[in-house]
């Protein structure tokens, strides 16, 4: 699986996105033309679960993020989601006055849990 890092060249000092594969022999700067020998197959494994780490965490804050949003639309119009209660519950059952603001709450701080670690790390290769 090819891996996307930014690049910079150590003779150009110019920054670019670079598309690196496990057997690729070397990393060539567009601009200038300089190059240097790959990633080491140990690095280049760590990177890509790493990177795969965080995409899966970013999945997750975002499903997360769907829920509060949810969450907080079902809490604001609630005297339309009354007709939706359940059978032989009193007029303000325990999703109204409270299930609603705590699920938002929640998918909020399981969003900002996962953005953060699906954020944590940035790799740049300088060569």
């Amino acid at each position: 699986m090819a891996v996307r890092l930014k690049a910079t060249c150590s003779e150009c000092l110019t920054t670019h996105w670079s598309e690196m594969e496990l057997g690729q022999e070397q990393i060539k700067c567009p601009a200038c033309g300089h190059s240097l020998q790959s990633l080491p197959e140990g690095e280049f494994n760590e990177i890509e679960l790493t990177i795969k780490k965080q995409r899966t965490n970013n999945i997750i804050a975002l499903i997360a993020f769907g829920v509060a949003v949810i969450g907080f639309f079902c809490w604001v119009f609630k005297p339309e989601l009354k007709y939706w209660s359940f059978p032989h519950a009193p007029q303000e059952d325990f999703w109204m006055t409270t299930g609603f603001p705590a699920l938002t709450i929640v998918g909020l701080l399981v969003c900002l849990v996962f953005s953060v670690l699906g954020a944590r790390h940035r790799f740049i290769i300088e060569f």
